[in-house]
């Protein structure tokens, strides 16, 4: 360690008069002598002199290429960034597109669901059919509303599932056109201008059958209730009336909506 120690030494002596002698010839003021030596020692220092110059290039190089690749990689990442604020700016079009469209059928849904019309299916007529047997011996008398064609094909629904009862069904009739009182002074109305739903009308001997017939058509979505009035009579029979469609939803769309309010109550 000594002997290196003293080598660098020496080799900082040189290059210090090397130094000092070239700057003598330059400025045109060395001697014959002063340039011999500055030849000699030029001959002599001209190892450590390139390995000098090589590291010094080496640094020099090293640097260039540190600060070109700190430079590339600063562009990427500045590229990548750009990218990604780009990918997130179309994730979040996207997402609101999707949301816009979620929102759009949802509204459609809920214009069909207020306007469709009432209906059994076929599987629909059969289980309340089948629900109806236990009262055999039930005559119906079918009527709907003069002029709407929802409420005459729901009657036909209805009808057809009491002929799947066994029931004595009569063929479905319009009711009478409604009068109004006649009056020269307006007075507002609240509520309904007409009935809607159905309303069931039976004697005393067809309570149950009513409130069964009640039930089967609440339990698929239908507005249904049962008169208070009673007619006389042991037998089974009832009248039934099919009214306007009721605003809002009804059959399986009435049920849908019915779950989803019961879901956020839990949930809240």
């Amino acid at each position: 360690m000594f002997c290196a120690s003293a080598l660098s030494l020496e080799y900082w002596a040189k290059l210090k008069l090397l130094i000092l002698l070239l700057g003598k010839l330059i400025f045109f003021k060395s001697t014959p002598f002063e340039r011999c030596a500055l030849k000699k020692i030029a001959l002599h220092s001209l190892g450590p002199l390139l390995v000098v110059v090589g590291i010094a290039g080496e640094v020099i190089f090293e640097g260039q290429t540190f600060i070109l690749e700190y430079r590339q990689e600063t562009k990427s990442r500045e590229t990548i960034a750009s990218l990604q604020r780009e990918a997130s700016s179309d994730e979040r079009a996207e997402e609101q597109l999707r949301k816009d469209a979620e929102d759009e059928h949802m509204e459609r849904v809920k214009i069909e669901a207020s306007v469709a019309w009432r209906t059994l299916s076929t599987a629909d007529q059969r289980a309340i059919g089948a629900h109806l047997r236990k009262f055999p011996g039930t005559t119906t008398f079918s009527q709907f509303e003069h002029g709407d064609i929802e409420a005459s094909a729901f009657t036909v629904d209805i009808d057809s599932a009491l002929s799947v009862a066994q029931w004595t069904v009569h063929p479905p009739g319009e009711m009478e056109q409604r009068v109004f009182p006649n009056s020269l002074r307006f007075v507002p109305h609240t509520g309904p201008l007409l009935p809607t739903g159905v309303l069931i009308h039976s004697s005393e001997g067809g309570i149950k059958a009513a409130n069964a017939l009640r039930d089967e058509l609440r339990s698929k979505g239908f507005d249904a209730e049962v008169s208070p009035t009673k007619s006389d009579g042991k037998t089974s029979v009832l009248v039934i009336d099919v009214n306007h469609r009721p605003e809002g939803p009804q059959g399986q769309f009435k049920l849908k909506a019915e779950a989803e309010a019961k879901s956020r109550k839990i949930d809240k």
